[in-house]
Parts: C-alpha cells; sequence; structure tokens
C-alpha cells in the first residue's frame, strides 16, 4: 500500500512518468520524475517543452518522449516510442541516466527568476552568494583616509623596477609617488540628479566648472523612479 501513497517511490519505481498535459505553466511534477531518474512521457507545451526532450537512439540525447499534436495518435505513437526503448535495456538505461542529469535544482529557478524580475526594472541583479564568496574582504565604503601608502609602492616595487618597455629604463618610482599624491587628494563623491516625470529625452549629459564645461559626463536613466543620475568623484570645492 505504500507504494501508492508515497509520491517519490511511485516515481523512482515507475518505468515511465506521463504528463500528457494539454496545458502546463512551469511543471514541477517532471522534476520530480527526473530525481528519481524516471524519464517522462510530455505533450510540448508550456514548461513541458522547455524541460523534456525527445530521446535520440543515434546521439543518445533527450531525456524522455514528447509529442507535439495533441490528440490520440500521436499521444499513442509516442506511447510505442518509449516502450520500444523500454524494450532496449541499454537504450533505457542511457534515458534513465539523461533523464537523472536533468534535475534542476530549485534555487537555479529562484536565480532565474530574480534576474528576470530585475530586468524588467532595468537593474543587474547580483546572487549574494557569488559577491560574498568573491568580494569577501571588500568593504562596504571605501575610505581614502585609511589607505596604506604601502600598498602602492611595495606593488610598484616588487612588480615593476627593474623591468624595461621596449628596451628603455622606466621610473618607476616617479610613477609610484605621482599614484600616491592623486590617493592623497581629497575627493568626494557627487550624485547629479535630474528627475522629468517621464522620459522626455533620449540622452542627458552634464557640464560645469568642474570640468570646463565640456559635456563628458552620461547620465544614466532609472526606469523605476523616472530619473537621470550619474555619479561623479570631486575634488572638494564650489562648481557652477
Amino acid at each position: 500500500n505504500d507504494f501508492f501513497m508515497d509520491g517519490p517511490l511511485v516515481n523512482l519505481g515507475s518505468d515511465f512518468g506521463m504528463m500528457p498535459s494539454a496545458f502546463e505553466p512551469g511543471g514541477i511534477v517532471q522534476h520530480e520524475f527526473f530525481v528519481a531518474g524516471t524519464p517522462v512521457v510530455a505533450f510540448k507545451t508550456g514548461g513541458l517543452k522547455d524541460t523534456v526532450f525527445e530521446f535520440n537512439w543515434d546521439s543518445n540525447q533527450g531525456n524522455g518522449i514528447v509529442f507535439e499534436s495533441f490528440n490520440c495518435n500521436d499521444f499513442t505513437y509516442a506511447m510505442e516510442r518509449a516502450i520500444g526503448t523500454f524494450r532496449s535495456p541499454e537504450k533505457y538505461k542511457v534515458l534513465r541516466e539523461n533523464a537523472k542529469k536533468s534535475t534542476i535544482d530549485g534555487g537555479t529557478v529562484a536565480r532565474a527568476w530574480c534576474q528576470e524580475f530585475y530586468r524588467l526594472r532595468g537593474k543587474v541583479f547580483i546572487d549574494q552568494e557569488l559577491e560574498e564568496k568573491i568580494f569577501p574582504e571588500v568593504p562596504s565604503e571605501w575610505d581614502y583616509t585609511k589607505y596604506n601608502d604601502s600598498h602602492i609602492d611595495e606593488y610598484v616595487y616588487r612588480n615593476l623596477i627593474g623591468t624595461q618597455s621596449n628596451g628603455v629604463e622606466v621610473d618607476y618610482k616617479s610613477m609610484a609617488e605621482l599614484l600616491k599624491k592623486n590617493i592623497k587628494d581629497k575627493v568626494t563623491p557627487a550624485t547629479f540628479k535630474i528627475c522629468l516625470g517621464t522620459r522626455q529625452a533620449r540622452s542627458t549629459q552634464i557640464a560645469g566648472t568642474f570640468n570646463s564645461w565640456q559635456p563628458t559626463y552620461q547620465l544614466n536613466y532609472d526606469s523605476y523612479t523616472n530619473c537621470w543620475f550619474v555619479n561623479i568623484h570631486l575634488k572638494k570645492g564650489k562648481y557652477l
């Protein structure tokens, strides 16, 4: 009796999973079959057509049997192909292995939906787990006052001094001093923001005394707030 009441046990003990759905937005049951290594016979619709693929005897690719017309004849032909594959132990073993490999982790699906939602808002989705893995020591806010000048010296002297460029000796010590000077120059982040209510312009640039009135800073458009913005690091002072 447990066999007929335990869903995962049924999936594991089945030779094929039947999913002749006329409509299936995403489909979860086929993945439950795949976890058990059970191939699926499905109608090519919705999420089924994105996850269940016809098994090819020549290439040994595919994780199930698919029929493309929603009628009795096509479903019958699909069942005949499934039975034919089952009668070949070698091919059926490969089919079950392919089905097992088709298992999709729920986290992968969730991240894909997050990326889509971010895309609709004109944003870029950053996986938190990936961020924590790549940037474990990156501070939330960079403070130039805490920057150690020895970082530049150590890199320049260790990697650059004594090397040559196109046969000409390069004065990397002067380069290091210049880099340190630029780091010490106090700058502050400034955000320029223009909200027009609607996107009335194709592009927007900003200019002022901070860049000799040359419109070199292109503003970015945020479709969520309907505003143009740009972040610029400027030396402290007054600008027009």
